[in-house]
């Protein structure tokens, strides 16, 4: 099945990205834990997810599209754990609705290559794969290739998409979306955020959301802003 076109998302990264993206502008609510040395800040209008409609999401960070209710993949072990699920209309993959939310996982250990979790550079591979395949599903076309940069000199992986989601029953959604994981090894754990929005001013003020590892001064969670081609919309 080809992908459906779509615009492209240009973008720039400057100096003052990280400035221009805070969300101080609004309220936010912060999710902590205290075994990770985790602070995470992120916008106050998205409340809490039943965390068993994000399930599928967190199995294909580890296993790809193909992990299914009904494929073989489905009667592997569950490798993620979602730490906090939280939006606005909506749980992510969802063919009904319109919002913006946020999923932050915990993957499990036994799931992750035992070197790659002692070793910043040996992580990298595993890191691009999680981010990769969290952004690939039908209807979906990424935005460039995963890319890597440091919060609290942690080794962060970024990758993103945009398009209109197929669901597995072949029904097209009747909105387009853009969608992005950032996956990092913190203290010995994996964690990654799924992002997901339905207009590029939301995906941007969620990209925005703060993140501090105890180790120094709270960084947004991507220091990007992304922004529409010259004379195109605001969104996909």
């Amino acid at each position: 099945m080809k992908r459906c076109r779509i615009l492209v998302i240009l973008f720039a990264l400057t100096a003052a990205a990280q400035t221009a993206n805070s969300p101080s502008a609004g309220a936010v609510q912060t999710y902590t834990n205290p075994e990770l040395h985790l602070t995470f800040a992120y916008p106050a209008e998205l409340k809490p997810l039943d965390a068993s409609h994000v399930a599928a999401e967190g199995r294909r960070l580890i296993y790809g599209e193909d992990a299914t209710p009904d494929s073989d993949q489905s009667k592997l072990p569950d490798c993620t754990k979602p730490l906090l699920a939280v939006g606005t209309g909506r749980a992510p993959g969802s063919s009904t609705g319109a919002g913006a939310s946020i999923v932050l996982f915990r993957v499990d250990p036994r799931c992750v290559p035992a070197k790659a979790l002692k070793n910043q550079k040996a992580i990298g591979p595993f890191l691009r794969n999680v981010t990769r395949q969290g952004v690939t599903f039908l209807g979906m076309a990424p935005i460039g290739d995963p890319m890597f940069y440091a919060i609290q000199e942690h080794r962060v992986c970024f990758a993103s998409a945009q398009g209109t989601p197929v669901t597995h029953s072949d029904v097209q959604t009747s909105g387009s979306e853009l969608t992005a994981v950032v996956a990092a090894l913190v203290n010995g754990q994996v964690l990654a955020w799924m992002i997901e929005a339905d207009s590029l001013a939301a995906f941007n003020r969620l990209l925005a959301s703060q993140v501090d590892f105890g180790a120094g001064k709270p960084q947004a969670l991507y220091p990007v802003s992304f922004s529409a081609p010259a004379g195109g919309p605001e969104g996909p």
